[in-house]
Formats: structure tokens, C-alpha cells, sequence
């Protein structure tokens, strides 16, 4: 008889133990039973599934069309008579929403033409085509003034695409460039670029706009699947050496951007190309033509930006 009761007892605690589970797997679990895996430690997004994003409860700084509109007449009003020489994209890149002024304009693209060119070396690589250990030799039709890098180094030693695309990124080394343009042939560039923006492009005077640049930045972020390499790439470009346009009054180590500058007789040129990694990721894209203090004029676009779209201003301004 006692041990009648006591397989009766622990018949029943089985059952209201499996009625607590259930009970407890219908109020917290998205879709059924929580699924535990007790070999391994637990994280808190397996144990409470629907609070898994629990940030976005704490502080909700979703992007909406006001704030849009808000940046947008912000900068209007900023620039004045400089909107004109001013070319500007930004994309919100959980919602989709953005806005252009004067995005369409063409530019010298400067500097920035270096990151479609890394993209195209980095899914040469990811197609097996070559690797990054792969070496190419400097020849003198490469040697081109400008910031540091490969110009510095002994330039008789062969050099590694990967060495060389770190230059070109971080150090925005004009010979890196050169020795990959040269590799890979001017048509397979304007080629691959124009695979990207979907129209025709300039193949002589290396022009660009706003809105192309943002394709090709949407192409680098979105496509970090398909293309592994691309997340290298961008973890480059949060080591630039450059920090005075859109990360001068961001924390920096959330900016990802590819700087420019050209000088002809036809003008003065001033890009900042970027994905900014906030609570909120997004893009923007700045190009200008002959303004005095261009550098600060993008910080400060930057700056608006960044204080809407975060919602949470910096005390830190530029002249």
C-alpha cells in the first residue's frame, strides 16, 4: 500500500510539473515550448525569446518621417547658399526611409572610387579567382603622390592583394589603387560599378554622384552574406586615418567611411562617403564642390544627423 501512494505521489508531481512547463512555454515562448540546450550555456535570448531585443523596449529610437523631414529642413537651413555646391543621401537602413537633395549632381568621385574597387577585388577573392595572398609587382605607371601607405614601403618587393587593399582603404593610397586598377583593367571597373548603379557611367573623367555612392555603400552592407569579405572591408574603413569630416563629432569607432578630395581647374572636391553603426544603422553620403571649410560643413551634416537620428545630441560642435 505505502508504496501504492508514494508512485501515486510522484505520478501526480510529474503532471503538475509538466502543467508549470506548459503553462510557462505558452506565456513566454514565441511559437511553442521553450527548446533548451542543456549541454551548453544558456543565453538569455533562448531562455526568454520574446524579450530577446529587450534595447529596443528600454529605448525606442525609431526612425520616423518626421525625424526625416526634421533632418532634411535642418540642413537646408544650415547650408543656405551652399546647397547648391552640396550633395547629400542618407538611408535609414532598418526602415528604408531616407532622403537625397541634389543627389543625382556628378562629382569628381576622388578618393571614393576605392571602395568599389576593393568590393571588385573582394569578390574576384570570393569567387576563387585569386586569393589574398596573391602578390602583384609595383611598376612605375603606379606611382602616384598622395597620403601614406605602399609609397612609404619598398616598393621592389611583390605585394599582397590583401596588404595592398589595406593601404588603399586605411591609408587611402593612391599607388594601392593604381596597381589594382592596372590588375583588373579600367573596363572590368566601370563595368563592375555599373553593375551596381544600374545606368551607364562617365568611363573618362571618373565622376560620381551621391546617389551612385549609395548604391554601391547598400551593395557593401547588404550583401555581407554573400560576400563574407565585405565585413572586412568595413571594419577598414572604421580604421581610417582620416577623422575630420563624418566622424570628427561621432564617436568614431561607429563610422565606417571612405574620405576624398580632388583639385582641377574646374573646382575644389570634398566627399565623405559612410555607414555610421548607432543603435539605429544608416547611411550617408556627402559630396561638395568649392566650399570654404567643406571639411566642417560635412561634420556638421553629419552631426544633424547623427542627433536625430539617435536622439540624443552631442555637446561637441564644429566651428
Amino acid at each position: 500500500m505505502k508504496i501504492f501512494l508514494y508512485s501515486l505521489a510522484i505520478l501526480l508531481m510529474g503532471k503538475l510539473v509538466n502543467m508549470v512547463i506548459s503553462s510557462y512555454s505558452k506565456d513566454f515562448a514565441v511559437g511553442g515550448k521553450v527548446k533548451l540546450d542543456y549541454t551548453k550555456e544558456l543565453k538569455y535570448e533562448e531562455v526568454f525569446p520574446h524579450v530577446a531585443n529587450i534595447n529596443s523596449f528600454k529605448n525606442n529610437k525609431k526612425i520616423s518621417d518626421e525625424d526625416i523631414e526634421q533632418m532634411k529642413v535642418k540642413i537646408v537651413k544650415y547650408l543656405g547658399e551652399n546647397i547648391n555646391d552640396t550633395s547629400i543621401c542618407y538611408y535609414d537602413i532598418n526602415s528604408g526611409k531616407g532622403f537625397n537633395i541634389n543627389e543625382n549632381r556628378e562629382f569628381k568621385a576622388a578618393s571614393t572610387i576605392k571602395v568599389p574597387v576593393s568590393m571588385m577585388l573582394y569578390d574576384a577573392i570570393n569567387k576563387g579567382e585569386i586569393t589574398e595572398k596573391d602578390t602583384i609587382m609595383f611598376k612605375n605607371q603606379d606611382m602616384e603622390q598622395g597620403f601614406g601607405g605602399l609609397i612609404n614601403e619598398d616598393l621592389s618587393k611583390p605585394k599582397t592583394f590583401k596588404h595592398i587593399n589595406e593601404s588603399m582603404i586605411i591609408y587611402s593610397d593612391n599607388v594601392a589603387v593604381n596597381m589594382l586598377l592596372r590588375y583588373f583593367g579600367n573596363q572590368r571597373r566601370y563595368n563592375y560599378i555599373e553593375s551596381i548603379v544600374e545606368h551607364k557611367v562617365n568611363r573618362t573623367d571618373n565622376l560620381t554622384s551621391a546617389v551612385d555612392n549609395m548604391k554601391i555603400l547598400k551593395k557593401l552592407y547588404f550583401d555581407q552574406e554573400k560576400n563574407p569579405y565585405y565585413t572586412n572591408i568595413i571594419e577598414l574603413m572604421k580604421k581610417t586615418s582620416f577623422h575630420e569630416r563624418l566622424d570628427k563629432l561621432l564617436p568614431q569607432d561607429i563610422v565606417a567611411h571612405k574620405i576624398g578630395d580632388y583639385s582641377d581647374n574646374k573646382g575644389t572636391y570634398s566627399h565623405d562617403i559612410g555607414i555610421i553603426y548607432s543603435d539605429e544603422p544608416y547611411i550617408l553620403v556627402v559630396m561638395t564642390k568649392n566650399l570654404n571649410n567643406s571639411y566642417d560643413v560635412i561634420a556638421n551634416i553629419s552631426k544633424i544627423v547623427y542627433d536625430i537620428q539617435t536622439k540624443q545630441p552631442l555637446k561637441k560642435e564644429s566651428p
